[in-house]
């Protein structure tokens, strides 16, 4: 016979890293974040955004990157994508990397506004 009973419970080891900020002049980097959890530091370089954790994590297991833009726009910044996975690296980074409808790589706009959640291993008998 089945039990009535479920069990509901989260991965044990796997936690969510979480950034969310609005660009400013060219896509640059706000000096706060609207959201943040885990997150040292992000940085711009040219088209791409590394970001660095405030400690390396086992495993990248998935991510999700979403772009809002300030005005929308078919040759801005459409989609992000993690390009470097480096969480369990010597960096303690991810790298985003944006890109328009037609693949071409393009930093943020002023006024959009970046949402990232990374799900990342933290021990090793995670998944």
């Amino acid at each position: 016979m089945a039990s009535k009973y479920s069990l509901n419970s989260d991965t044990r080891g796997v936690e969510q890293i979480i950034l969310q900020f609005t660009a400013g002049t060219s896509g640059a980097v706000p000096t706060k974040f609207t959201r943040a959890k885990e997150i040292y530091s992000v940085t711009k370089s040219t088209n791409d955004y590394v970001v660095k954790l405030t400690r390396g994590r086992t495993a990248l297991i998935d991510w999700s990157v979403k772009v809002i833009q300030a005005t929308p726009s078919v040759s801005g910044a459409w989609e992000g994508k993690v390009t470097v996975d480096d969480v369990a690296g010597t960096t303690k980074s991810v790298t985003l990397s944006f890109y328009g409808a037609d693949g071409t790589a393009h930093a943020l706009a002023a006024g959009d506004i970046m949402r990232m959640v990374l799900w990342v291993k933290n021990s090793a008998g995670a998944i």
